[in-house]
């Protein structure tokens, strides 16, 4: 690892900069002319990809690459799931000898999204959340089950010896930002908003919803491990989770 810092850390310094500098100043509302999409919301994931890439480079040069890898995925998961993995899907990318400590990484991240959603919902209703306890352990427990058994491969398998050795490529942060404005727009256009209703059934189902957006994702950005194992989570934190809060 290298102890001080070269000019290309330097100049991923000053590139994030620039990101940070025009998210300030694009519109914060969704644009009829860019089909309801909100200019500065894309940006956003944009700084996001490209931050938490830069954190895990910056966490590699302390610690061994697997570990920064996780814990960008559990301190990414725990602001925005959702970006999180897909920075990870950008990361897996450019270094697919990792390929297993993203999965890893973005098994976690979806697993937060469970325990993010039930603070959201304690927060707004103390009530609602206290019937929704087991559903969200419940599901919670399924991330944790398949989290624990991709960590254990983990173990099993022997760590790359290669470093991550690019901060992050604003071309690849950029072209994950257009893909989320792409999925954004077809969402306005066929208007699949929830119901404002707060109801225990639609809290589950749109918590499932977002794991289904995470697994086209990952998909069409080419992460297909990554969105295999989302597609794992969901499909057991589905059938745990609607089951319990239908009984």
């Amino acid at each position: 690892m290298r102890d001080c810092i070269d000019p290309e850390d330097l100049r991923a310094a000053a590139e994030f900069s620039a990101l940070l500098l025009v998210l300030l100043v694009l519109p914060d509302e969704r644009l009829d002319v860019l089909f309801g999409v909100n200019p500065r919301q894309v940006w956003l994931v944009v700084v996001f990809v490209a931050g938490l890439s830069f954190l895990g480079y910056l966490l590699s040069k302390v610690v061994d690459p697997g570990t920064a890898i996780g814990v960008t995925g559990a301190l990414g998961g725990a602001v925005s799931p959702g970006m999180t993995i897909t920075s990870l899907t950008e990361q897996y990318r450019r270094h697919p000898e990792f390929d297993l400590a993203y999965t890893v990484a973005a098994a976690i991240a979806s697993t937060m999204l469970f325990l993010r959603n039930f603070i959201v919902v304690a927060i707004v209703s103390p009530a609602l959340a206290k019937s929704l306890v087991v559903p969200f352990v419940a599901m919670a427990g399924v991330g944790f089950l398949v989290t624990g058994g991709l960590w254990f491969r983990t173990r099993n398998r022997e760590p790359p010896t290669s470093e991550l050795n690019t901060p992050f490529r604003i071309r690849s942060a950029l072209a994950i930002g257009g893909l989320v404005a792409v999925i954004l727009a077809l969402v306005n256009s066929v208007d699949l908003s929830l119901s404002a209703s707060t109801t225990r059934i639609g809290i589950v189902v749109a918590t499932v919803v977002q794991l289904s957006v995470y697994v086209a994702v990952t998909s069409i950005a080419g992460a297909k491990q990554i969105a295999r194992v989302i597609v794992v989570v969901l499909l057991g934190s589905a059938s745990v989770g609607i089951a319990l809060v239908v009984l």
